[in-house]
């Protein structure tokens, strides 16, 4: 039997929050995009990771919760 292929849910939004959470701790926010990047790298983050934080838009971001919600929307995409 064979599983059905994932479609971006649930499962991926709480894995992606997750990730989030351990990669952006100690982060001084508000934070510019470049800076996230930065700390992500430095962090050790996976590629995938990496990508998915080079794909948010250029900005200022005041808070953890609106990183999450910029890159959950590009997870929906």
């Amino acid at each position: 039997m064979t599983a059905a292929p994932r479609s971006p849910g649930s499962d991926d939004a709480d894995h992606l929050r997750y990730a989030l959470r351990h990669v952006l701790a100690g982060l001084p926010l508000p934070a510019q995009r470049w800076q996230i990047l930065t700390h992500a790298t430095a962090w050790g983050a996976p590629a995938s990771l990496r990508a998915r934080l080079a794909a948010l838009p250029e900005g200022t971001y005041r808070s953890y919760d609106a990183i999450v919600t910029a890159a959950l929307a590009g997870l929906r995409r």
